[in-house]
């Protein structure tokens, strides 16, 4: 008879399995063999061992004062699985999908788990696969390593290299705020932009309209406008010489502002141009039926232009020197930047001669009637001609 005294598990081999120390009992000296059923308290189940288990006795037979002790020792034989360095090639701003791969003579399904991952990019896992984004911008080298698992055992760390090729990237250049300046005011702008490839940029500029003077110097822009009152659309572009990139704004001219300095308190701006009447203001004649009037005009000058008397336009009332009357003759002058000068009027009175037998400087008949009223020439109406022959007469006497 043989009964079960006790057994105790030891700590796992390396490599796997476990070893159990039985002891068992046997009152009987017929028997020779032993045999072991190894039963589950979890499941409930005799436990099949046969071609799993090996026995190794430490002892020959003894007796209940010399126990025999047996150990029970799981056999194990997993092969850990294999894997290998690879090497993959990609161009910056890319990304690659990767198969990862081991070797397991067991045949046990692998799961794959990433030891380290890469300093100059993201790596995402999905079974065997996994999914590499290099930074942006960034080319050279980069690397991750990892282990393959059978449920049993960790592979060898192998190492996965990324060459990134760099590639030519566009310059960026910033965007320009629309602009607005005044006719004969200068735009200056300080262009902007980055190359994560070269510093040697290149600007050039275009205009949609014409009236435009545009340079640059390095970085710097400048527009002037021909015109007033008009807007541009300027486009901008910055090259590496292989690649570009171009921003446009709008940039208003307004119509030019004058500023009005008189330094020769002429009553108008020095900019504007100057007309001067050839003869008095006020002219004096007197009726001549067989006469006609010649105007002597008036001069015009410019600060920009010189001498522009030719441009005088005359306008008004035309003198009949037959009919006593009171003239205005206006002239008008405008330069070639549409300046105007101010505007004159020259008065020609005609008049009748007095009859003056009494040498008082006023005519004999209507000296009464004038010197009452004021009229002195009796047309019904006080005006600057009046005065003006009034002290024509005065003058005459003296």
């Amino acid at each position: 008879m043989y009964w079960y005294s006790r057994s105790r598990r030891s700590a796992p081999f390396f490599g796997g399995g476990y070893a159990f120390l039985i002891q068992v009992y046997s009152n009987s000296e017929q028997g020779n063999s032993v045999g072991f059923q190894f039963y589950s308290n979890e499941e409930n189940i005799v436990l099949d061992i046969q071609g799993t288990l090996s026995f190794v006795s430490d002892a020959i037979l003894g007796d209940l004062m010399n126990p025999v002790m047996l150990y029970t020792v799981g056999s194990n034989d997993n092969i850990p699985p294999t894997t290998e360095n690879a090497t993959y090639i990609l161009d910056e701003d890319t990304s690659i999908m990767i198969e990862l791969s081991a070797t397991d003579i067991d045949g046990d399904s692998l799961n794959f788990i990433i030891n380290s991952m890469p300093e100059h990019g993201t790596l995402t896992v999905s079974g065997s696969l996994v999914h590499y984004i290099p930074a942006q911008n960034y080319f050279g080298e980069d690397s991750f390593t990892f282990v393959a698992y059978d449920g049993q055992s960790n592979s060898n760390i192998a190492t996965v290299s990324l060459i990134i090729n760099g590639i030519n990237d566009p310059p960026y250049l910033s965007p320009i705020p629309d602009a607005t300046i005044q006719f004969g005011d200068v735009f200056t702008y300080a262009l902007e932009a980055y190359d994560v490839d070269s510093e040697n940029i290149i600007y050039t500029a275009t205009s949609s309209g014409e009236g435009a003077i545009i340079n640059i110097t390095d970085n710097v822009l400048t527009i002037m406008s021909e015109v007033g009152n008009v807007i541009f659309n300027i486009i901008v572009t910055a090259t590496d010489g292989s690649l570009t990139d171009s921003k446009d704004f709008l940039i208003t001219v307004l119509e030019q502002s004058q500023t009005c300095i008189d330094e020769n308190n002429d009553g108008w701006c020095d900019h504007f141009p100057t007309i001067i009447l050839n003869q008095d203001s006020v002219v004096l004649l007197s009726t001549n039926v067989s006469a006609e009037y010649q105007d002597m005009g008036a001069l015009c000058y410019d600060n920009e232009d010189g001498d522009i008397s030719h441009v005088v336009e005359v306008s008004g009332e035309i003198v009949n020197m037959a009919i006593p009357d009171m003239y205005e003759i206006n002239y008008h002058c405008e330069d070639s930047d549409g300046n105007e000068a101010q505007a004159l009027t020259r008065t020609v009175v005609v008049y009748s001669p007095i009859v003056d037998e009494n040498q008082d400087g006023f005519d004999d008949t209507s000296f009464i009637e004038g010197a009452l009223s004021g009229d002195t020439n009796l047309d019904g109406v006080l005006n600057v001609a009046d005065i003006v022959m009034l002290i024509n007469a005065i003058l005459s006497n003296e």
